[in-house]
């Protein structure tokens, strides 16, 4: 499920960090996409390659969520981190 996902890491820590990487990179990308409310004027139109790629890094942060939690109770059920 993971093998192609490049957010998910070998640890917990590791994943969560590709998380908030990735959602950061989606945030100050969506950025460029809005509105000046001074002049209400659009600033720039996402391109449908754009919107696939904020799509399919969206899909990826939902799978490596699962797979976080799955690390989360390997990791818990083995001591790591305790």
């Amino acid at each position: 499920m993971n093998s192609n996902n490049p957010i998910v890491q070998p640890t917990v820590k590791g994943t969560l960090n590709e998380m908030v990487n990735t959602l950061t990179y989606i945030t100050t990308t969506l950025g460029q996409f809005i509105v000046d409310e001074d002049t209400e004027q659009e600033l720039s139109t996402p391109t449908q390659p754009e919107v696939s790629g904020l799509n399919n890094l969206l899909h990826c942060i939902k799978e490596a969520g699962e797979a976080c939690y799955s690390q989360y109770l390997k990791e818990r059920s083995q001591g790591v981190g305790s």
